[in-house]
């Protein structure tokens, strides 16, 4: 049986990552307010006693104490910098922010989104320090003194993070979570007054990286036709604001969405042109200075994504241990840059990006090798690169497609065949755009030319993943995705095992019977639920086993109605006849809108009031059923 998996002293830095994590979580749900003196006397404390332990030779207990200090550290960093997980929706209040800019994370007219650290003062409460998700609508784009760095003072309406209520919903706490953002801010843009202080080197290179990425988005604009101009953006600089709702959707369920992210995949092939490029270089420390400055550049203009960053510093740490001529395990490498990303920002455990890019990169490193060998062995006749782009997808989703499922209720079934297309057309793009943005200041006729190549495969990739995002086979969604992701992935890992053929099918079979009863056996209990969303109240009301009654209930029913796309797509989704009932013209809208896309199996009424009724004594909740207009049928 051949080895899939190393041995524990072969990665001491996965040992080290997965016992701190779980000392974290088990101190993160004790009832301990952490603050900075405490924590500080308690890593002291366990310091000490790991170093007594260690010099009396109880090596296991020193571990053990280190561990838990790591974890501590963790624990204490989370409960800090988290945002409140509110199971309810809290509408915004008034408030003032005073603060600086700390990163740019969208300027696409009229909305700017930013990152502000500052002070919250909400009147009636002491002012708070706080780091802001500030969100500006009523710009124009030429707003040059909002950049990183500049201090500013805002009207504001704010609010904590909302977690994600439907699957459907933006998952707004864990965004907010792994930028480590505590309120969400929203302000009219003649609302904010900015200047300039004394800044430090940290803000010059933050106002240097805004500067140049509005740059190369103006090049952008200027390259590329409206179609492909959002998916060249997400490509070259990691911004995926200009990517449409339907875009997103079907790179989603097609399991390609990963190529949109700056990620292994771009950091690899940077890395192939740089070599190409230092290879006339003599001294190869040289070759690797310059390689580290270009990747790390490269890293920083496209925003220092948790998963560039994990590439880029694999990539760097990876050559230098070569050129030193030490061995080391990949996966112990890859372990080691997660701990070390963890160390210096602890956030980043709640950022999916991260959590995939580890869990892909491990996937590939450990399982890439076995899967070329086996499909070498058992299918001769496929040509040796489809072979290793096979062997590639199959090990990068066995480890990251279960979180993904998990996270997103998405699992692609078609993904294997469309990555194959999707990652040469995205290199090819990625390459073709990056001299493309590098020779066009100095020839445009040239640098136009490498665009327009890059144009065409970001055409046929979109064009692909659209097609493809239409058949009824693409993905799974919702229960069962999770179900048949870690299923897949079992099935593919005791393949590898397997020695004949008779084998792998037997294999195949006990793990298919096993995903059938456990999808039977957490099928989710159809019963009645109440979600609360920004301008009403939904009450989820099965009434046989193939009809949903759906009520929504207005906050304020009079207000001018504004749609709720997500619970749109939501409703879209809920299998069988729906009948929705509404008491305001918010949820008059959503009905209408809902049934014209369900069009047969939708029916729409107005809410009488013995529905409404049964509603506040089903639920015991206080919901704003006194203050709805409640519409009569006409006779």
């Amino acid at each position: 049986m051949p080895r899939l998996f190393p041995t524990a002293s072969q990665i001491p830095a996965v040992r080290l990552g997965i016992f701190s994590l779980v000392w974290a979580v088990l101190v993160y749900m004790l009832p301990i307010s952490w603050t900075p003196p405490l924590l500080a006397l308690t890593l002291f404390w366990l310091g000490l006693s790991a170093a007594i332990l260690g010099w009396k030779r109880y090596t296991v207990l020193a571990y053990l104490a280190s561990t838990l200090g790591i974890g501590i550290y963790f624990a204490a960093t989370w409960q800090w910098k988290a945002p409140l997980q509110v199971n309810a929706y809290v509408h915004p209040f008034p408030a003032y922010v005073q603060g600086h800019i700390v990163e740019l994370l969208q300027s696409r007219p009229p909305v700017l989104r930013c990152v502000v650290d500052g002070a919250i003062d909400a009147q009636n409460l002491p002012p708070i320090q706080a780091r802001i998700l500030l969100h500006v609508t009523g710009t124009t784009g030429y707003e040059s003194w909002l950049f990183p760095g500049q201090t500013i003072r805002a009207t504001v309406r704010i609010r904590p993070p909302q977690q994600a209520w439907l699957p459907t919903d933006f998952p707004e706490w864990d965004y907010c979570a792994h930028l480590n953002v505590q309120w969400v801010a929203f302000a009219q843009v003649h609302n904010i007054a900015s200047w300039t202080t004394e800044t430090g080197f940290l803000e010059h290179i933050q106002r240097w990286v805004a500067l140049q990425r509005q740059r190369l988005r103006e090049l952008i604009t200027k390259l590329y036709s409206p179609e492909t101009r959002g998916l060249a953006t997400a490509l070259l600089l990691g911004d995926r604001s200009e990517l449409t709702a339907e875009q997103r959707w079907e790179f989603a369920v097609t399991g390609t969405s990963h190529v949109l992210a700056i990620s292994g995949l771009h950091v690899g092939v940077l890395a192939a042109m740089v070599l190409v490029l230092v290879g006339f270089l003599q001294w190869r420390w040289l070759q690797w200075l310059v390689f580290s400055v270009t990747v790390s550049l490269f890293v920083v203009l496209t925003g220092a994504q948790p998963s560039a960053l994990r590439a880029g510093i694999m990539a760097s740490l990876g050559w230098a241990l070569y050129l030193a001529q030490r061995q080391a395990h990949p996966t112990n490498v890859v372990a080691a840059v997660a701990v070390l990303l963890l160390l210096i920002a602890p956030e980043l455990v709640f950022s999916r990006s991260f959590q995939l890019s580890v869990l892909a990169t491990l996937g590939i490193v450990s399982f890439y090798t076995p899967f070329s060998e086996w499909l070498k062995q058992y299918v001769r006749w496929l040509p040796s690169g489809l072979v290793q782009g096979i062997a590639l997808t199959l090990a990068a989703t066995c480890t990251s497609a279960p979180v993904a499922a998990l996270s997103f209720g998405t699992f692609s079934l078609l993904s294997v065949p469309l990555n194959l297309l999707a990652v040469p057309l995205s290199s090819i793009a990625l390459v073709a755009g990056i001299l493309g943005l590098l020779i066009y200041p100095v020839s445009p006729m040239v640098g136009s030319l490498y665009s327009s190549t890059a144009q065409t495969c970001l055409q046929w990739l979109m064009l692909s993943t659209h097609h493809a995002a239409q058949l009824p086979i693409t993905a799974l969604e919702g229960t069962a995705a999770a179900v048949v992701a870690f299923a897949s992935s079992a099935s593919f890992l005791w393949l590898l095992t397997a020695r004949r053929w008779l084998h792998g099918v037997t294999r195949l079979a006990v793990v298919g019977t096993a995903a059938l009863l456990l999808s039977i056996g957490i099928a989710p209990r159809r019963e009645a639920v109440l979600i609360p969303r920004e301008r009403l109240v939904v009450a989820l009301l099965p009434t046989s086993a193939n009809s949903t009654l759906v009520v929504l209930v207005d906050r304020l029913p009079r207000r001018k109605p504004r749609p709720d796309p997500a619970l749109e797509r939501y409703l879209h989704s809920l299998p069988g006849r729906v009948q929705i009932a509404f008491t305001g013209y918010t949820g008059e809208v959503i009905a209408v809108r809902c049934a014209r896309a369900r069009s047969a199996d939708v029916t729409v009424i107005p809410a009488p009031s013995s529905l409404l009724a049964y509603i506040q004594r089903l639920f015991r909740q206080e919901i704003p059923l006194a203050q709805s207009v409640v519409f009569r049928r006409a006779a």
